[in-house]
């Protein structure tokens, strides 16, 4: 082998690599995603829990804002699609039940939060510096577009009456509406 032919497939070989190393290295949304696991973990110390917590942090950062929609559309869309499945799986005694545990925990949450002197979670919608407010009309609009791709019809019409029969529920127990429906 000449030392031309040698180079061509030392710089073939190299092009192979690069790509292969592109296209099955672990993504960011990968490593949020198994951060997010290891945080469950009953059994992690504060401080382990805190350092963790911290990357994911550093992580969420790092991320576009596209990714981060995404992360989030399938992180929490995924977990509420099996729970309403699991809440239409429930008879009507065992809904009405779930109903009054969540609204128990979600007055809990407003009366904390009220007790801070703020009425919703520290720093507004969008959390801590989420700065959802901050954004113009257009690109709330494409947020919102963005999410509705995101989630299927059935998803929707869930979700929908879901809230239908949460707010009903809160009227019943001479509670207003909820602000999401």
């Amino acid at each position: 082998m000449s030392a031309k032919q040698g180079w061509w497939s030392f710089a073939i070989l190299l092009v192979v690599v690069a790509v292969g190393w592109w296209f099955w290295r672990e993504s960011d949304l990968d490593k949020l995603q198994a951060l997010q696991t290891q945080m469950r973990d009953e059994s992690l110390t504060p401080e382990a829990r805190r350092a963790l917590g911290q990357q994911f942090r550093e992580g969420m950062r790092s991320l576009a804002p596209a990714d981060r929609e995404r992360f989030f559309a399938n992180a929490f869309g995924g977990r509420m699609r099996r729970d309403l499945d699991a809440f239409f799986t429930l008879s009507p005694k065992q809904r009405l039940a779930y109903l009054d545990r969540e609204i128990k925990q979600s007055e809990q949450r407003r009366k904390q939060f009220a007790a801070r002197g703020s009425g919703g979670p520290p720093g507004g919608f969008g959390g801590p510096g989420g700065g959802g407010g901050s954004r113009s009309p257009a690109e709330r609009e494409a947020a919102r577009k963005r999410r509705l791709d995101y989630s299927s019809a059935e998803d929707r019409a869930q979700q929908a009456e879901y809230r239908r029969q949460m707010n009903e529920r809160r009227s019943q127990l001479g509670l207003s509406p909820s602000g999401r429906g």
